[in-house]
């Protein structure tokens, strides 16, 4: 195998400028999460801390032995911060060993790197506020450009080779849709429309257990949905539809309503206080105590249809740009395969991006006094949002509650559009 080091990798642009801001980090990526350690981490942090009384006890507090599994023990989180922080918020294994003892997530976060048959990857997680603000705000971050690791990635996000069945149109499937999302003429929803109606027109083909996909046919397919005619028939299709937002709006405020428990630590506080201001907004029945009846659900939507239709259309288009720019680093970092079909990955995608659009609007309506600090704004609740939805179940339970529920095809995804759409 070649040296990866060595190798150059495909990188956003985003990534090739990314530096840890460390200490500084205003939502350091040491709170809170799950961060396994492997027992030969934690046999070699033991062997470089003989004859240091003060670095054994820093690891038999900040270790915590999991036998019940899946791993073999796991960093130990007090309050909600990583035990093995120092008072200036630098880590302390890093400070004694350096960075080659550090554990295999602490050592690559926020990057991820992935391997695709034998091409090398890189991209970043926007749960990481700097990586957010390089991947979000910048009009060139998704350019892509070769880069040289410094060094081999330690962990890979992931690594797949594309021969199965279902596998094999990974490539040109994932250019598809980033190619359709990129596409300046047209509005966000519009496209998330055109996204479920391909991964729709796919999912016979493109799911677990499926046979293979027609070369043939899959570049009719994708091809279709770079044609301005076909789009543009589309788009019209969506424009008559009549959307009812209210069911889509209850799954979102159930998902994502915080427990009426303060959380604390960098995963959850930032996220709590961002509900906290969508309660103020919208009203009690938002609250993570609340157990609100189908009317003040429907008056809660009235009154976000409200707070919409006051942005100004250029805070309106600020959102759907960052959030464009969301989908994409979802698309690229996220095959469509750890779903069971094409239609799945998209209806999950549409859920997280109608999530984020709620969050965005109730954010901006309350005000920025200049550009900047919308953009500030508009960060935060996204960074703020991976953390602590996308990187907890809250999601995935979502998923099983639509299926449970029979609310798992075509009409009910393109429901979750309605956070765009002007009232009916």
């Amino acid at each position: 195998m070649r040296d990866v080091a060595t190798t150059a990798v495909l990188a956003a642009k985003y990534m090739t400028r990314f530096r840890c801001l460390a200490g500084d980090c205003e939502a350091t990526c040491c709170g809170g999460g799950i961060i396994p350690v492997q027992e030969s981490n934690h046999r070699r942090l033991t062997i470089l801390g003989q004859g240091d009384a003060a670095a054994l006890a820093l690891i038999e507090h900040g270790i915590q032995r999991t036998p019940e599994g899946p791993d073999f023990a796991r960093i130990r989180f007090d309050d909600g911060e990583c035990s093995m922080r120092d008072g200036a918020g630098l880590c302390t294994i890093h400070q004694r060993f350096g960075h080659g003892a550090l554990f295999e997530v602490c050592a690559t976060y926020p990057r991820y790197a992935s391997k695709v048959d034998d091409d090398l990857e890189l991209f970043g997680t926007l749960a990481c506020p700097e990586v957010a603000r390089l991947a979000l705000l910048a009009d060139d971050a998704f350019e892509l450009a070769d880069f040289t690791l410094e060094e081999a990635p330690r962990i890979f996000r992931n690594q797949f080779r594309t021969e199965s069945p279902y596998y094999r149109p990974f490539k040109p499937v994932r250019a598809a849709l980033v190619r359709l999302m990129s596409e300046p003429e047209y509005a966000l929803p519009d496209k998330l429309f055109v996204l479920l109606w391909i991964a729709d027109k796919l999912k016979g083909v493109l799911r677990q257990g499926g046979g293979a996909v027609s070369p043939t046919e899959l570049d009719r397919a994708l091809g279709a949905i770079s044609q301005p005619e076909v789009l543009d028939h589309l788009i019209r299709s969506f424009k008559d539809l009549v959307l009812d937002g209210n069911l889509a709006f209850s799954v979102i405020v159930a998902s994502l309503r915080p427990p009426p428990e303060p959380r604390h630590g960098a995963q959850t506080a930032g996220f709590d206080a961002i509900w906290q201001a969508a309660v103020a907004a919208m009203g009690p029945a938002l609250a993570p105590d609340a157990t609100p009846t189908d009317v003040e659900l429907g008056q809660a939507w009235s009154r976000y249809l409200r707070l919409r239709a006051e942005l100004p259309r250029g805070s309106e288009a600020r959102a759907d740009l960052l959030l464009t720019r969301y989908v994409v680093n979802h698309l690229l970092t996220t095959p469509y395969m750890l779903s069971n079909s094409s239609f799945e990955f998209g209806y999950d995608l549409v859920v997280r991006a109608a999530c984020l659009r709620l969050l965005l609007t109730t954010e901006l309506s309350r005000g920025a006094d200049d550009d900047a600090e919308r953009d500030a704004q508009m960060v935060r609740v996204i960074y703020s949002f991976v953390r602590a939805v996308e990187h907890s179940d809250s999601l995935t339970v979502l998923r099983r509650a639509l299926d449970a529920q029979g609310l798992a095809g075509l009409p009910h995804a393109v429901g979750f559009l309605a956070v765009w759409r002007p009232a009916s």
